[in-house]
């Protein structure tokens, strides 16, 4: 008796299709591990098979959920180190003055920022050399805005309130963090352009 299993079609109801043919387009690593392998002759899933495959779907719906802020986080923790690397490079390999490292390797990371939240993370429909300058001007402005209030923060709460730097430091780019998705949600990748051709 042939073995079947099932696949994934596009609109997420599961398929048969012969498990001889493991060679199948279509049939992802991960439903040939956790759906073709698990499942019995008769076509039911094993009791192991199930849990994983209950699993896999369980994170893939989260991922799915909270992808635009999963995705955030990943890119924003890139542009740290792309900062942080620029600045290292500047200074220690070019000779450059520190301040005008730190300017220059701030453009460096949020060049980089601006195209990984317009491509991966909000996946903007902006086109059009107009559009897109707009969108990178507001990205930019917005960017120089939260860095404004960061130092703002720091003023006030270590120079004028006396409390510990470092401290306020991490709770001040917490701030900057969310404000800067906020931003970037609501105001420059809002879903409000023209669609692309």
């Amino acid at each position: 008796m042939k073995r079947h299993a099932r696949k994934m079609n596009d609109k997420g109801k599961l398929l048969r299709y012969s498990g001889n043919n493991k060679s199948k387009r279509g049939v992802s690593f991960l439903q040939r591990i956790f759906v073709d392998e698990k499942m019995r002759p008769d076509g039911n899933y094993s009791q192991k098979g199930q849990k994983e495959r209950e699993m896999v779907e369980k994170a893939l719906e989260l991922y799915r959920k909270y992808r635009e802020m999963i995705l955030y986080l990943i890119f924003g923790g890139l542009t740290t180190l792309v900062n942080i690397f620029s600045y290292f490079v500047l200074t220690d390999v070019g000779k450059i003055q520190y301040l005008v490292s730190t300017a220059i390797a701030w453009v460096l990371s949020v060049l980089f920022a601006y195209f990984t939240n317009r491509v991966w993370v909000f996946r903007s429909t902006a086109s059009g050399a107009k559009a897109i300058a707009r969108e990178m001007g507001s990205f930019f402005g917005c960017r120089l805005l939260s860095g404004v209030i960061d130092m703002g923060i720091m003023f006030v709460c270590v120079s004028v309130l006396g409390l510990p730097d470092k401290v306020i430091k991490i709770l001040a780019n917490v701030v900057v963090i969310i404000l800067n998705y906020l931003f970037s949600k609501l105001f420059i990748f809002k879903k409000d352009h023209p669609a692309r051709q």
